[in-house]
């Protein structure tokens, strides 16, 4: 299936079309958005204190949850931002058009409001939470609607940032193309003998990558439907990791590698890396118990690619991918449909970089560039692989084939042609040829036929 986003009317819709270019399937993705909105203050962790500070979690120092106290260190941490709000008399509420905090989940604290227009709480306060989720939340948004994805979220989604009961958890809760977000609060407990019974936990609407990791479902659900298979639910979590990451390292690189620096790689949980050894073609089966076991193997190679294309580059690859994902999508498909991404949108001028880079993880592999479009009954490419380092490689037309053959780089430029009578193969070294990759275009009478072939 073929999916479309397109703007009418001001209107952002989706349209899915089968192979035959039917619409099968057509939504509007648009709400209407009309609240007006005034300029507040607010205080909050970007993106969370660790990082700010460029320091370590470490439970015996300030830098630590602390049974959710506040401290000196940690208020230093505290930036003052702007924040759009809803305003009604002399009353400013944390609502805009992009997300509203509400409060549906236990411990059912007030959503806090100001009539002095300003925000300004530190984590021991009911309100900081709220106001970091909002902030962080309402940026993200804007980011999106820069980069051209205005569709994604387009509704004002509702968060609750104390929720869980306490829990150390997070979740999107999806609702047809809408849907909410609930963040994990620390609640203090005692039991009836007045002993400490709370979760320890650092909440976890005070770390943005948090935020933003659970946002990121919300993005998937504006133009997919809910996962099915392990590895697909392991893809969902490892994108919302990498866009997190993203996000947090444009703020300040620190230790990118820790994902939840502020809220993990702590007493109570050790958090997961943006970096992985995992090999793709070593995992045998996605458990459907643990879909976090081996998502590092997809969030390593968009970090690097962060890495080597930049932040916007890589970011719109990804959004582009998550739109195109169906409920079933492999690790494999979901790296093909990035390459396709690329083609349409940057017209392959990443293409080569991103296929090194999925297959130093095993995602991808020669044979994706080498076998397109072809029918081997009918054609064989023989010796890719060796063409990759130098040596030659053959293609078989298993019969007589009178045609003309067309090699061009990856910027459209021919550099070689040559036309073939009754001939059964045809062969070509790399051995002088630049790193890249190289499309071949084959013509006959009855068809054209374009294969792709990497030299490294």
């Amino acid at each position: 299936a073929l999916k479309v986003v397109y703007q009418k009317n001001n209107k952002s819709y989706l349209s899915i079309f089968n192979s035959n270019y039917d619409i099968i399937y057509n939504k509007s993705l648009s709400f209407d958005k009309n609240i007006q909105t005034f300029p507040a203050n607010a205080s909050v962790f970007n993106p969370d204190p660790i990082t700010s500070a460029k320091t370590v979690y470490d439970k015996d120092t300030d830098f630590s949850h602390n049974n959710g106290a506040s401290n000196p260190s940690l208020e230093r941490q505290q930036k003052d931002v702007e924040i759009e709000c809803r305003k009604i008399g002399d009353t400013y509420y944390l609502e805009n058009n992009y997300c509203v905090i509400r409060d549906w989940d236990s411990p059912r604290w007030d959503v806090v409001t100001s009539t002095t227009g300003n925000f300004n709480f530190n984590r021991s306060q009911i309100g900081f939470q709220q106001v970091n989720a909002f902030y962080h939340i309402s940026e993200m948004k804007k980011y999106l609607n820069y980069l051209g994805f205005e569709d994604a979220v387009d509704y004002q989604i509702n968060i609750d940032a104390d929720g869980e009961n306490g829990q150390d958890n997070s979740h999107f809760s999806p609702s047809g193309r809408q849907g909410k977000i609930t963040y994990g609060a620390f609640v203090k407990k005692t039991d009836s003998e007045g002993n400490d019974n709370s979760i320890q936990h650092i909440p976890d609407a005070e770390d943005a990558e948090v935020v933003i990791h659970e946002y990121t479902h919300a993005i998937s659900n504006s133009y997919n439907e809910y996962p099915k298979s392990p590895e697909r639910f392991s893809l969902e979590e490892a994108m919302a990791d990498y866009i997190a990451v993203s996000y947090s390292r444009a703020i300040d690189d620190y230790e990118w590698e820790k994902i939840f620096k502020w809220d993990a790689h702590n007493e109570f949980w050790n958090g997961r890396m943006a970096t992985s050894n995992l090999c793709y073609d070593n995992i045998y089966s996605f458990p459907s118990n643990d879909y976090y076991r081996y998502s590092g193997v997809w969030t390593a190679p968009l970090m690097e690619m962060y890495s080597e294309l930049g932040k916007e580059t890589t970011d719109k690859l990804v959004l582009h991918t998550i739109s195109a994902l169906d409920i079933n999508t492999t690790m494999e498909q979901a790296a093909l449909i990035m390459m396709s991404m690329d083609t349409v949108y940057n017209n392959h001028q990443n293409a080569f970089k991103i296929f090194k880079t999925f297959k130093r993880y095993c995602i991808l592999n020669e044979s994706h560039l080498a076998l397109d479009d072809f029918e081997l009954s009918q054609i064989k490419i023989i010796n890719s692989q060796a063409f990759a380092h130098g040596g030659e490689m053959r293609i078989d037309f298993n019969g007589l084939f009178n045609g003309e053959i067309d090699v061009y780089n990856i910027s459209g430029i021919k550099i070689y042609s040559e036309v073939l009578n009754n001939e059964i193969e045809f062969r070509m070294s790399s051995e002088n040829l630049n790193s890249g990759i190289y499309l071949i275009n084959i013509k006959s009478n009855n068809s054209t036929k374009t294969i792709k072939v990497v030299k490294y």
